[in-house]
């Protein structure tokens, strides 16, 4: 008996679903719990667009783009320098500490480098905005002072140019000379008052070196947007541990899914598989008068490759379809030809013989009930043979199938129960039928069934879509230690072929 494949990751979780769906759940949960406690900044961002440099000098800016770009990427520097913050967190009246701005504002140079890009990051909108008006006015400021700072020194410069010309003049003596000199040094000095004129007006232009402000709203969904990201993160995660944990509990509890692990899990034929029907396709399935599905004419054929005559035990662990798939393969071999006699050997709980309307109604010692349904508790206890419990059952076209009944059950029948007056009435039914087809529970359930399965020739074990591998090896050999041989198996409640 070989081992099952491992599990597939798809049919794992499927099987543990629910399980499953909790775990993404209460990670999912989790992450967004952590969101909300934690918060999330809200963050606010604003463009300054500086202006363009001005043919006088004042920014210090030569012309053409290459060089603009590298003083937008200065000015984007100086706004998180010392001087700027140091102004932003006296106009926010020191609530703010400096370290604390740093790490909340920072600014870039646009992808044109025509404007600059300013982005606060705090713990509420409000102060997002407060820190980013407080951080603008004092740029602006710093940028006002340091252009009036340049110009300054500019005309100092021109100054100082216009105080040497005026001082060399002075000292020219009269005549030819000094009347040439006047001439050089009023247009020297022309130049200058036009360079100073220059200087003031482009400074008066220029101002703080920003055209405008475009100054955006803070952004109120980042506690949403933290929340559905951390939900994502958790379902994600959760989806691993899911998958993961499902993997794990397959893999100690293995089931056989289909019928090729059937086969790789036995040593006997797997004679064939049974779709699952619904409930009233299921029910009609237990009538003896209609005709056997073609699935279970398969399984007939495939049951007289293994055993052309004979006992036959049909058992599996309940709920499997044990009962339905006994009067299943009865109907069919019975219309194959064969003169079939179906047993139930499910004393305690009967279904066979309920269903087919042969079940003892009171308990056993009521003489009448006992009179009307004697059965196979009756055969065991010595009280009838074996021929006094079979009913005939029409099938339809001349078909026929006999039937003896479980028979009346209480506590305390089973003590009674003779395993030689059992082996004999089996015998004598092996030699009047060409297969006997007995319902049985499995031998731990029902430790009376060790004996049907000890004189049987052959046992048929009906294994359902999803059983336990573990239980089933668990159930083989517990036939094998009550001295049954397994013929085969049957695969039931599988999946519909679309």
């Amino acid at each position: 008996m070989d081992e099952l494949p491992s599990p597939r990751l798809v049919d794992a979780v499927w099987r543990y679903r629910t399980s499953s769906l909790i775990i993404v759940g209460v990670a999912v949960l989790l992450s967004v719990l952590v969101a909300l406690i934690v918060g999330e900044p809200s963050r606010m961002q604003a463009r300054l667009a500086l202006k363009t440099p001005d043919k006088a000098g004042v920014l210090g800016v030569e012309s053409g783009e290459t060089a603009f770009a590298r003083y937008a990427n200065q000015r984007a520097l100086f706004v998180t320098s010392d001087k700027v913050i140091a102004g932003a967190m006296e106009k926010l009246g020191g609530s703010v500490t400096q370290e604390t701005l740093r790490d909340a504002v920072t600014a870039e140079a646009s992808d044109t480098g025509e404007s600059l890009v300013l982005q606060v990051a705090a713990g509420s909108p409000e102060e997002a905005s407060r820190i980013m008006r407080a951080v603008i006015e004092s740029y602006r400021e710093a940028s006002r002072a340091e252009v009036a700072q340049r110009v300054k020194a500019l005309l100092d410069t021109l100054a100082e140019q216009r105080k040497s010309i005026e001082e060399r003049l002075a000292d020219t003596p009269e005549g030819t000379r000094r009347s040439a000199n006047t001439e050089a040094a009023a247009q020297s000095l022309s130049e200058l008052d036009k360079r100073a004129t220059e200087l003031k007006v482009a400074a008066s232009q220029i101002g703080d070196g920003v055209a405008f402000v475009y100054d955006t709203e803070p952004d109120r969904t980042a506690l949403l947007r933290a929340v559905a990201r951390d939900g994502v993160i958790g379902f994600g995660v959760g989806g691993v541990i899911a998958v993961a944990v499902a993997w794990f509990r397959a893999d100690r509890d293995r089931r056989v899914g289909n019928l090729a692990e059937l086969e790789a899990l036995v040593d006997e034929p797997v004679l064939g598989e049974i779709e699952h029907v619904s409930r009233d396709e299921a029910a009609a399935l237990l009538w003896l008068g209609a005709p056997p599905s073609k699935t279970y004419r398969m399984v007939a054929f495939g049951v007289q490759q293994v055993i052309d005559e004979g006992v036959l035990i049909v058992t599996g662990e309940s709920g499997s379809g044990v009962t339905t798939t006994t009067i299943q393969l009865a109907s069919a071999l019975a219309r194959s030809g064969l003169n079939v006699l179906l047993v139930d050997g499910a004393v305690r709980t009967h279904g066979l013989s309920t269903s087919i309307g042969l079940a003892a109604k009171q308990p056993y010692g009521n003489e009448d009930d006992h009179r009307k349904h004697p059965g196979l508790t009756d055969i065991a206890m010595g009280n009838v043979r074996p021929q006094n419990t079979m009913r005939v059952v029409e099938l339809g076209d001349g078909v026929t199938l006999t039937v003896i009944p479980a028979g009346a059950y209480v506590d305390g029948v089973l003590e009674r129960f003779s395993v030689p007056l059992l082996d004999r009435a089996i015998g004598e039914m092996r030699a009047q039928f060409d297969i006997v087809l007995i319902d049985a529970p499995t031998p731990a359930s029902a430790p009376e069934a060790g004996a049907l399965v000890r004189a049987s020739d052959a046992v048929i074990v009906v294994v359902r879509r999803d059983a336990d591998a573990a239980g089933l090896r668990r159930l083989i050999e517990q036939i094998r230690i009550v001295g049954g041989k397994v013929a085969g198996y049957v695969l039931t409640f599988a999946t519909r072929n679309r």
